[in-house]
């Protein structure tokens, strides 16, 4: 292969959607790992709501009606999200098949990839460059539009964040073109969660990447680009950049080609759209996260040898300083802003709702990612779900919905595997 194919090829395997891209570890592991291509232990069992199928009239359940075994030893009851028509949401056609199969084929990628009683790691995003505290307040001046859920006027919560490389290989150095990943989890929210499983739970997690469109939104082209990459030969190598098309061929080779200075000196964004507020007041939102000024600009170590210098960055930086991040929101203000569609931007006017506070001295990053390490664990152990949210914050669009299932999914495999309780904080 080419080598300007090769790079755009790889660059796939490195979404904060894991899933959208996960025939990239099973490449791997089929090339690296002498996987055995067995099928999936388990399978996800999935509901759909009341009153609704799946459009391509395949059963929203497995076959036998009932809900499927998940990797615990309860079964996984999820229902599937019903879109809402009134923010622009359209079930697509074999999506709840398609996010079934999705489960599935990422549990058997993770079983060829830990073997033995290897420590199971995200199938996405597994190098972090730390876990971090802080403290999340609203803005005062917030318009009252926005100040719906948790942004909610004179709101604040403690929070964590995790930054972290979106590559699936967790051993690659920092200094590597990627995408990168920022998750928020505020604590100590109150009120039930929209993810079944953990309805009670007191946290509301939002989901960021350092690209602000996404290559793919049409779940029946990814089953078209997983059929081809999974498969050798030039033809399927094409295969694999038609089925996400030209533009979203582009969109995948800008998102992870380039390398960064520190994590706290970059834009992320949803990239994919939230509900904000309920009832009458209900609007679409994306989100954005902008570094303050104060934290400073630093130069890309170009050549450096240090696997881990993101994190050293991040280290350094809270030896002297705080770090803040302000949070940004964008309203829907037209048919032609797509809910469904992340490969496009919106055309309107961003708005500052929050800020979030990382104060110098109450972080305490260890110099590694060693999992030995019983801060990196407690970091490892955190899931990040966009469905552990409040109503008022409903994740919206085809990605998000097919997200509940995943990433549910493969949170309680992994926990399972590592013989460690799923809690959340």
């Amino acid at each position: 292969m080419q080598r300007k194919q090769f790079v755009l090829l790889s660059v796939l395997c490195s979404s904060t959607f894991s899933f959208s891209f996960s025939a990239c570890a099973k490449k791997k592991t089929n090339e690296d790992y002498s996987g055995s291509g067995r099928p999936p232990s388990s399978q996800t069992g999935v509901e759909p709501a009341p009153g609704q199928s799946d459009s391509g009239g395949k059963p929203a359940t497995p076959d036998n009606g009932e809900t499927a075994p998940g990797p615990t030893k309860e079964p996984i009851k999820l229902t599937y999200p019903a879109p809402d028509p009134e923010l622009g949401e359209a079930l697509g056609k074999d999506e709840v098949a398609i996010a079934t199969e999705i489960s599935s084929v990422i549990e058997s990628q993770l079983a060829d990839l830990y073997k033995g009683g290897q420590r199971y790691f995200r199938d996405a995003h597994p190098r972090a460059h730390g876990c971090f505290h802080a403290d999340f307040v609203v803005d005062p001046a917030i318009p009252a539009e926005f100040a719906h859920g948790v942004f909610a006027k004179d709101s604040k919560y403690k929070a964590i964040i995790r930054f972290s490389n979106a590559s699936h290989d967790g051993t690659v150095p920092d200094i590597t073109p990627d995408a990168r990943g920022m998750a928020i989890k505020l604590l100590d929210v109150p009120g039930k969660k929209l993810l079944e499983s953990e309805a009670d739970a007191k946290t509301q997690d939002f989901i960021f990447l350092s690209h602000h469109v996404f290559p793919i939104s049409d779940p029946s082209k990814y089953t078209a680009f997983i059929k081809h990459f999974t498969q050798p030969g030039l033809a399927n190598q094409l295969g694999t950049v038609q089925a996400l098309g030209i533009k979203g061929a582009a969109i995948a080779a800008a998102m992870t080609s380039k390398s960064i200075s520190s994590s706290i000196e970059i834009e992320y964004f949803s990239m994919v759209p939230y509900q904000l507020g309920v009832g009458a007041d209900k609007s679409a939102v994306r989100y954005s996260i902008k570094p303050c000024l104060s934290n400073g600009k630093s130069t890309i170590p170009k050549g450096t040898k240090e696997p881990y210098y993101l994190r050293t960055r991040l280290n350094q930086h809270f030896e002297k300083s705080d770090a803040c991040m302000e949070f940004w929101m964008q309203k829907r203000t037209n048919d032609s802003m797509s809910v469904e569609d992340s490969t496009n931007d919106w055309k309107s006017p961003w708005s500052k709702v929050a800020t979030l506070t990382m104060k110098k001295e109450e972080q305490d990053n260890p110099a590694t990612p060693d999992p030995a390490n019983p801060i990196n664990l407690a970091c490892d152990k955190l899931s990040f779900n966009p469905w552990h949210a409040l109503p008022e914050h409903k994740p919206l669009g085809v990605m998000n919905r097919i997200r509940k299932v995943v990433y549910d999914h493969i949170s309680k495999l992994r926990h399972d595997k590592n013989k460690e309780v799923k809690k959340e904080p």
